[in-house]
């Protein structure tokens, strides 16, 4: 996934976050946030198809379309960016 300008930097500064919590807390708990934001990540994939299709109309939207973005926020959540 490449970043460039302002998304770059929420994304630095994302990371940054990220490692400040992960010294501040134990394995369940960040085992626990990671399945709670997979999951989160699945249900926005999941309203966004809806969405796309309803207003387009069901079948309307062809897979090739969706299925990248799906298999980025999921390479995203599962921290394979």
């Amino acid at each position: 996934m490449l970043f460039t300008g302002t998304d770059y930097q929420i994304a630095k500064a994302g990371l940054d976050v990220m490692d400040q919590l992960a010294e501040l807390v134990d394995r369940p708990t960040a085992i626990a946030a990671a399945n709670w934001s997979e999951a989160k990540v699945a249900q926005m994939v999941a309203e966004c198809r809806a969405q796309c299709e309803n207003v387009l109309g069901a079948g309307t939207l062809p897979n090739a379309q969706v299925e990248p973005h799906t298999a980025a926020l999921q390479e995203i959540a599962n921290g394979q960016d």
